[in-house]
């Protein structure tokens, strides 16, 4: 599998980077004063066929296919501002851009800090990245590997930010519980998949332990979707985010009406070993209720759940090398008039998993570049894909700042 043009290219993208992906609550400064920040990031990948999957079989999702990478391609871009008004108060927005040009609010939030007796508290709103644990947060958002995990993938869709409230509180020391660090709990507008798009809000709750060298989040929400719309199989969909509308025809469409619970776990562990850390998570999605075609109505059950696990060495002070492997796996039970015409419209006939093994070499020739060379393989049903990619990334979290004058 050639990599044509390689050595020029890899120059070519040194225009081009990217930035670790902070939540609102870590991305406004500590101290009273502002910050502006921009990030890109650059790829070109080799591939004998389109990578990544532009569908995941068996998966239960908002029917859109994922764009074919193979090539040169602007993976993200980001401009950030960050202030602190007051010891207490500050707030965090940010805009990106994907490789179509648009640009699209990826946060706006604002939050109140209050420190207390052995905790601190804060409150925020807006739109974030939903706390869902720092190891899933940054998986296939500018991190190691350029690829959306497949889990994140297919429980909802990618990068999960919503708008809503969320109260978080922080141990300040190792009194009363020294293993608890953390506790989030948020109610937030179901915009995006798996929600349906309305405004009905909907409750989470993360919890954080850990001490010294291992960190441990849980999390847990339960959505009510109504009418939650995903385009149906061959209907020629491209990639979109959020869900078609299901008040009018079901032409081209796939309606589910019920509950979803989703759960996940995750961690990191820095290992007595010099410079190794090891990371994973897991995830699962459950959904019970109606599914709905043009050809049928059906009683859905389902469970989609994967993860993956990864292992990060840094062996010199400018190089790193890191290992991950994914899972993905799948069950429906569907019952009632249609059920084998509304399977085939939402792709769920067949249920065969997937898998994605990557390796990566990173080299850091200043503090804030990152150039990589990735290979891996990804199997899909019965797609296999080899692949091979030069990366490079940049992050200037803070290009300018400054305090408030006194």
């Amino acid at each position: 599998m050639p990599i044509r043009s390689a050595a020029s290219g890899l120059l070519a993208l040194l225009a081009l980077g990217a930035q670790a992906h902070d939540s609102g609550e870590t991305a406004i400064p500590s101290w009273p004063g502002w910050r502006f920040g921009a990030a890109l990031a650059g790829e070109y990948l080799d591939a004998d066929s389109p990578y990544p999957a532009p569908t995941l079989p068996g998966i239960l999702g908002n029917g859109s296919r994922y764009d074919d990478r193979r090539g040169w391609r602007l993976e993200h871009a980001t401009l950030e501002l960050a202030a602190r008004l007051t010891p207490a108060f500050g707030g965090h927005a940010a805009v990106g851009w994907h490789d179509d040009g648009k640009a699209h609010v990826e946060e706006a939030w604002f939050e109140g800090n209050f420190p207390l007796d052995h905790t601190d508290l804060a409150f925020g709103a807006g739109r974030d990245t939903l706390p869902i644990g720092a190891v899933i947060e940054r998986g296939g958002h500018f991190d190691r590997f350029l690829s959306m995990p497949l889990a994140k993938r297919a429980l909802f869709d990618g990068d999960w930010q919503e708008g809503g409230f969320n109260l978080r509180w922080l141990r300040s020391n190792d009194e009363p519980w020294p293993w608890l660090r953390r506790v989030d709990l948020g109610m937030w507008r179901s915009d995006a998949f798996p929600g349906d798009g309305g405004d009905r809000l909907f409750p989470m709750l993360r919890l954080g332990f850990g001490r010294d060298a291992l960190q441990v989040d849980a999390f847990y929400a339960h959505l009510e979707p109504q009418a939650r719309g995903a385009f149906a199989q061959g209907s020629g969909a491209g990639h979109v985010h959020g869900s078609p509308d299901c008040s009018g025809t079901l032409a081209q469409r796939v309606c589910f009406d019920g509950t979803v619970d989703l759960a996940g776990l995750s961690g990191n562990w820095a290992t007595p070993l010099p410079s190794l850390a090891l990371s994973g998570a897991l995830l699962a999605r459950r959904e019970a209720g109606s599914l709905s075609a043009q050809n049928g109505d059906t009683r859905y059950r389902g469970t989609t759940w994967g993860g993956w696990a990864q292992a990060a060495w840094q062996f010199d002070a400018r190089w790193e090398t890191a290992l991950r492997y994914e899972w993905l796996e799948a069950d429906h039970t569907l019952r009632g008039p249609g059920a084998t015409s509304v399977a085939r419209d939402a792709g769920l006939l067949d249920n065969p998993g997937a898998t994605r093994f990557g390796a990566m070499l990173g080299w850091r020739p200043w503090h804030d570049w990152l150039f990589s060379i990735e290979a891996g393989s990804e199997q899909v049903a019965d797609q296999h894909t080899p692949y091979v990619a030069l990366r490079a990334v940049w992050q200037a979290p803070e290009l300018f700042s400054g305090g408030w004058p006194r």
